[in-house]
Parts: C-alpha cells; structure tokens; sequence
C-alpha cells in the first residue's frame, strides 16, 4: 500500500513516537494524556488491517465450502478469529 509496511511499534524511549520496522518513525503524537494509547493503536494499524483483510477474505472462501467441509471452515474461523483478537489485543495495549 501506500504506507510505512508494518510492523509498526510504540518507542520504549519516547512513548509518543510510532516507528516502523526500519526505524523510522511513522507517526509522533501531541504530548497530552492520551498520547501514549493515541501511539498504541496507530502502531497496530497493519495488524488490524492484515486481521481484517485475512476476515474478509477467510469468510469469503468460507461460504464456497460445501456443507460437508465443516471441519475444514471450523478451522478457518478458528484460524480468522485468532487473527483478529490478536490485533485487537495490540490495539488495546494488551501484548507487544
């Protein structure tokens, strides 16, 4: 896309400052009481987004599988769901 690629990650020495895989910084937040959470969710940005595109389109291939398949879509949305608490996790701060 036409963004930093990610994984993007808050700085352990400037808690405010977003930088990218590379080093350099994606985002700086404004100083204030929520810049800290503000930086957290903007760093997981691309895992929300690849947990989202990975949704869209494990539910699409989902709904071809014949009713037969059942074991093989309980896998996918094991596999989706997994994806997408874990980026929700990040989102909130939860895990690194």
């Amino acid at each position: 896309g036409p963004w930093s690629p990610g994984p993007w990650v808050v700085s352990s020495t400037h808690p405010t400052v977003v930088y990218g895989p590379d080093g350099r910084g994606v985002a700086c937040m404004y100083a204030t009481e929520r810049a800290r959470g503000n930086a957290v969710l903007i760093a997981a940005a691309p895992d929300l987004l690849e947990a989202l595109v990975q949704v869209v389109n494990g539910l699409d291939w989902s709904l071809l599988l014949e009713s037969d398949d059942l074991p093989d879509r309980k896998q996918v949305h094991a596999s989706l769901l997994q994806a997408a608490e874990s980026a929700i996790a990040k989102a909130k701060g939860e895990q690194p």
